[in-house]
């Protein structure tokens, strides 16, 4: 497994595997998770944020799908049972930039080698926290590879 050499660099500027290894870290409560019944919260968190959310009811798992210059950036959330698992998938003029599995989790371990696990959620509170810090981590992403473009 490994991460383009250019989404690395971005990756490393924006701090993004000690951030997620702190938001992993900071979720951890197992024996406190909460069921599957708040798909309507998180897709509502994401409207809030204006982002283009579109439920994939198959899969169970919600996509956001943006078109940035000459970037298409898929982020996947996929609650399960309590815990929330992001992935993330970029395309630079149609073409794939390999990012490993594109999980949160494995991205962080090729970079950092922090084994960390899915975040955990036990309350709505942790949930929106989660959803929080997971939205600003991946909006720093867009920004820095989008900035990297500028150079």
């Amino acid at each position: 497994m490994e991460i383009n050499k250019n989404i690395v660099d971005v990756l490393n500027k924006m701090n993004f595997a000690e951030r997620y290894k702190i938001l992993c870290d900071t979720h951890d409560k197992l024996e406190d998770r909460m069921g599957d019944e708040h798909y309507l919260q998180i897709e509502n968190f994401f409207v809030n944020k204006n982002l283009p959310i579109k439920y994939m009811k198959k899969e169970k798992f919600f996509m956001i799908k943006e078109a940035k210059r000459i970037y298409d950036i898929q982020l996947n959330i996929i609650p399960y049972k309590g815990f929330i698992q992001f992935v993330i998938d970029v395309r630079k003029n149609k073409e794939r930039l390999n990012l490993a599995l594109g999980t949160w989790e494995s991205i962080t371990k090729i970079l950092k080698g922090y084994d960390v696990k899915k975040p955990i959620y036990t309350s709505l509170e942790d949930l929106f926290g989660i959803l929080e810090d997971a939205f600003s981590i991946y909006e720093d992403f867009k920004h820095e590879l989008l900035e990297q473009e500028n150079i």
